[in-house]
């Protein structure tokens, strides 16, 4: 019987480490894989977070077509550096035609991240790739871990 426990207690310990192997392994991938985007709203208040969210969404509409056909990171970085002007364009229509005067800036830069829970998936904390849009000077809050 202690042969049998030593056994499977020796098969839990193994799979555990392969398992945990896994995460660390897919967790790296992820930072050198993945080109997060990252919009800085001009301020906190409610209507800055909103112009926020507008020029989020009309950014990832224009770029979805796009980096999907796009087959590795490499390639996508390229295309958004290329495309830099035409996403600060947008990005800056779409502030006008909410009557704002706020300019933006947007770059590609490497960034620290806090992890990220969203519904069906997690982002590790730690340094990725990041097409940066700041709306006037940005003003970012730090937000815990979720």
């Amino acid at each position: 019987m202690r042969k049998i426990f030593t056994r499977l207690l020796f098969c839990f310990t193994a799979a555990a480490l392969v398992w945990l192997g896994m995460l660390i392994i897919d967790a790296q991938a992820l930072r050198t894989e993945l080109i997060r985007l990252h919009v800085v709203a001009a301020s906190d208040s409610a209507e800055d977070q909103h112009l926020m969210l507008r020029v989020r969404d009309a950014v990832v509409e224009s770029l979805q077509e796009n980096m999907a056909a796009l087959t590795d990171t490499e390639q996508a970085k390229a295309y958004l550096q290329e495309n830099l002007p035409k996403i600060e364009a947008l990005a800056n229509r779409v502030l006008e035609e909410a009557g704002c005067s706020d300019r933006v800036s947007v770059s590609l830069s490497v960034e620290e991240f806090a992890r990220r829970v969203y519904d069906t998936f997690t982002l590790p904390a730690g340094l990725y790739e990041a097409l940066r849009i700041t709306i006037e000077e940005g003003e970012e809050e730090i937000l815990p871990d979720r």
